[in-house]
């Protein structure tokens, strides 16, 4: 799972970049969107409040709040051109 976000979000910030680069702000930040839903569904899929609670899970946990902070880094990047 954790492979096929950060992929998602790979994607994606490919798309960003063409869209910064031919002067499409609109669609930039129609794909800025997509990322925080991504995110948003993502985190709310694997459920970390839910791995914490067992030793077997910790590990799991660790990756989901990984992966979540890195599409946070995402966003954050993305964004800023058009968010002072």
């Amino acid at each position: 799972l954790e492979h096929q976000f950060l992929e998602r979000l790979q994607v994606l910030i490919e798309q960003i970049q063409q869209a910064y680069q031919s002067f499409h702000l609109r669609k930039a930040s129609i794909l800025i969107m997509e990322i925080a839903q991504t995110c948003n569904i993502y985190f709310d899929n694997r459920k970390p409040w839910v791995l914490v609670k067992s030793l077997e899970t910790i590990p799991q946990m660790h990756a989901v709040l990984f992966c979540s902070l890195y599409g946070l880094k995402i966003l954050a990047l993305a964004s800023s051109p058009i968010i002072p």
